[in-house]
């Protein structure tokens, strides 16, 4: 099923217990790009591979592929989103 709000989302444990190509699977039946290369399939792959690591042992919270972010004002930029972001998710 399509999500129309990010390519990938599931709480972590979910995450760490589904395999890296079911993962990748479902990324890529997100991506609605024509565009999307080789490259950036291997970039997931990876990103899939490094968060598993990292997360091992998590058992709270979720995690999201490419989350589409809808801005209202304009003056919005990616660094003032990155430190809200931050700010309220250190």
């Amino acid at each position: 099923m399509r999500n129309l709000r990010s390519y990938y989302a599931s709480p972590v444990t979910y995450f760490l217990q589904q395999s890296d190509k079911e993962i990748l699977g479902i990324i890529h039946a997100n991506d609605i790009s024509v565009e999307t290369t080789i490259q950036q399939g291997n970039t997931w792959e990876i990103e899939i591979q490094v968060l598993k690591e990292q997360l091992h042992g998590f058992s709270e919270g979720r995690i999201i592929f490419e989350y589409t972010i809808s801005i209202v004002l304009p003056i919005f930029d990616d660094t003032t989103i990155a430190y809200i972001l931050f700010q309220k998710f250190p």
